[in-house]
Parts: structure tokens; sequence; C-alpha cells
């Protein structure tokens, strides 16, 4: 029996301390849903990176182009500090 082609996905991952001033303090959830894609075969999507037919995630910051996040199958946000 043949096996199942899988979509290709393209994720988005959010630091929202990042959005605002950022922080010294790493994003640990993040980190771990980026080395859980990357350890699935996801690659970090860079400026160089070109393939369209490769899961891929990225980090995403205020100079992020609208029209490219519309284009995200997912996009995950974390914030590691409690705000007031």
């Amino acid at each position: 029996m043949a096996k199942a082609s899988r979509k290709i996905m393209h994720i988005g991952l959010v630091d929202a301390d990042l959005l605002c001033n950022g922080t010294r303090h790493p994003n640990l959830a993040l980190l771990k849903i980026a080395g859980y894609l990357k350890d699935n075969g996801y690659i970090r999507k860079t400026q160089e990176t070109s393939k369209t037919n490769v899961n891929t995630y990225e980090l995403l910051t205020n100079e992020s182009n609208f029209e490219e996040l519309q284009k995200l199958d997912h996009i995950y946000v974390s914030c590691t500090r409690w705000r007031n």
C-alpha cells in the first residue's frame, strides 16, 4: 500500500517579548517547539532559503511582511514574562 503524501507545512514562531523592547531571558517554549520541528525534518527558513517544497519554520519579528504571514499554516506565540 502506498504511503499517503503529507502536506508541506510552513510555521511561524513569535516571541511576544521581542515585539515590545525584548528581554534577556530565552523563550524556552519556542526553543522546545523549534527543536521538535528540527528533529522532525523541518528546516529554518532564512533569506537564503528559497525552497518551497520542504517543511519550514521561522522566527517572526516586527519587520515580518504581512503578505508572507498569510502564507503560513500555523503561528505559535509565546511570552516569557508576566506583565502587570
